[in-house]
């Protein structure tokens, strides 16, 4: 693979990342400051948290039950990039180009032609149903790497994100209950399939017919908060799941990191309250593992115009995006508020925001001009519209808010993140300077 295919991919990861934290973040309610009555019952088990890390290939191989598999694939793909979850002993990310649709990426010669002879039925245009049957015989055909039961992939989804850019996931389930946090996702860029992987795919042995019924579940939760209302309405009606739990004693063992527990699980509120609070009840034990509110507590953010992949403005890729998060941006005010969070948000009470676009991973030395944009109300937009290059800012703005600056700021903290939750090096912890 040639140094800007590699490019390409690692920074297509960068973007699924950034879609998903986005697509996480988007709801606004109040801030949460004084915690009422109930809020202050709300806790979660510390078996359901768990702690995640990922290894190369490289680390685990010898370690792995079908070893053999794994040296013939990468004897096969000498380049491909490889990073195993050690708690499930899968892979969570394949990185090398596979063609697979017709497409311009790198070795692709998929035609129609071929996909109609490979799937056994005429294909006149890819659509999501078609990339969906082609992902389904590309994990039957590396099945012998994964180790999954097949039969446990549940709901799926296929989305044409551009003209090049399709993203497909599918979720898991046993005897047709969900798995919690558990699927498998794959990226498509200009035909080849360039990152897929597993998420939370551990070995599911428990059993999935529940003790307790869901009215006795049901009691049990509302007892924990005094007892359930008449008025108390279900936003998520009671249902199974199988949730990942935390081993008791974890050595380290491969595929051995994950234990799992059936629970019953609800959404409801409560007249009077803003509140969309969730129980989790384990299926079994009656135990309740978790009541948390699960309404998103944001307030203001920052955010603005950069250009992601180009500036040539050839769109989409060449196209300016407005309104991107800032992640880890400073605010103007003390702490703990004094930075964004991964989302571009933070909690604000009073007071005037001020960004210098310097944060906890980036300094922004600007050459067209000192950067530095407020709010009164505490949401700042640094604005920038498609077609401004060099040291154009937006109307009213300071000289240095321009798509440089606005680009590095958000583009370097994001692959600094990325790094850091592969490699475990102190100084991705700090910041660095980027002059423009």
């Amino acid at each position: 693979m040639n140094e800007s295919g590699k490019s390409l991919i690692l920074l297509l990861m960068l973007l699924l990342v950034l879609v998903a934290t986005i697509q996480n973040t988007v709801f606004a309610f109040k801030a949460r400051e004084d915690l009422n009555a109930i809020e202050k019952l709300e806790f979660r088990a510390d078996e359901i948290y768990i702690p995640q890390t990922q290894v190369p290939l490289s680390e685990i191989i010898n370690s792995l039950p079908n070893k053999d598999a794994w040296m013939t694939f990468s004897a096969q793909q000498k380049d491909a990039i490889i990073y195993f979850d050690p708690r499930s002993g899968r892979p969570v990310s394949f990185i090398y180009p596979y063609p697979i649709i017709p497409g311009t990426g790198e070795g692709n010669h998929i035609t129609l032609a071929t996909l109609s002879t490979q799937l056994g039925y005429p294909v006149t245009q890819v659509t999501s149903e078609v990339v969906k049957d082609l992902l389904m015989q590309h994990l039957r055909k590396f099945n012998n790497l994964l180790r999954i039961n097949l039969n446990e992939i549940g709901e799926t989804r296929v989305d044409q994100v551009s003209e090049v850019l399709w993203h497909a996931n599918f979720r898991r389930q046993v005897n047709g209950i969900p798995v919690k946090d558990s699927r498998i996702a794959f990226a498509i860029n200009n035909g080849n399939l360039v990152l897929w992987g597993t998420e939370g795919w551990g070995d599911v042995n428990i059993n999935t017919t529940p003790t307790i019924s869901k009215d006795t579940a049901i009691d049990i939760a509302f007892r924990h908060i005094g007892g359930k209302l008449d008025t108390d309405r279900f936003t998520v009606r009671p249902h199974l799941e199988i949730i990942p739990i935390n081993p008791k004693q974890w050595d380290g063992s491969i595929g051995k990191g994950y234990d799992y527990a059936l629970v019953w699980v609800f959404n409801f509120q409560r007249e009077g309250f803003q509140n969309n609070w969730e129980f989790v009840v384990d299926a079994h034990s009656g135990k309740i593992l978790s009541f948390l509110d699960k309404n998103m507590y944001i307030t203001k953010k920052i955010v603005g115009a950069i250009y992601p992949i180009s500036n040539d403005e050839c769109c989409p890729d060449g196209c300016a995006v407005a309104e991107t998060p800032f992640p880890y941006i400073n605010t103007g005010f003390s702490a703990p508020n004094n930075y964004t969070d991964y989302g571009g948000k933070y909690d604000y009470t009073s007071g005037t925001a001020i960004t210098t676009l310097n944060g906890l991973y980036v300094n922004i030395n600007e050459g067209c001009g000192a950067v530095t944009e407020s709010s009164s109300t505490g949401d700042i937009d640094l604005g920038g519209t498609n077609g401004q290059h060099n040291c154009q800012s937006p109307p009213g703005h300071s000289p240095g808010d321009v798509f440089a600056a606005r680009s590095l700021a958000a583009e370097i903290t994001h692959i600094n993140r990325q790094v850091k939750s592969w490699l475990n090096l102190s100084w991705l912890d700090s910041y660095i300077t980027c002059k423009t």
